[in-house]
């Protein structure tokens, strides 16, 4: 098995492949740090708060790009 593959949610996916820079961001991201929070979301039972916890792991990861 590829140690670094990542299941990423469709909710978290789709937000990835519609905002650029995040992509960029979510591509420098360490294996560990990328399936941690694509838990995050697939975590959740419904598709609503999986998108929500998206939604939120999009503008941290724009939020951690100001520095």
């Amino acid at each position: 098995a590829d140690q670094d593959a990542v299941h990423i949610p469709p909710e978290l996916r789709q937000l990835l492949d519609e905002d650029e820079v995040a992509g960029e961001i979510w591509d420098r991201l360490t294996p560990g740090k990328k399936r941690g929070l694509a838990y995050r979301v697939g975590a959740a039972k419904k598709s609503e708060t999986r998108l929500r916890r998206a939604i939120a792991v999009l503008a941290e990861l724009e939020d951690a790009n100001d520095y």
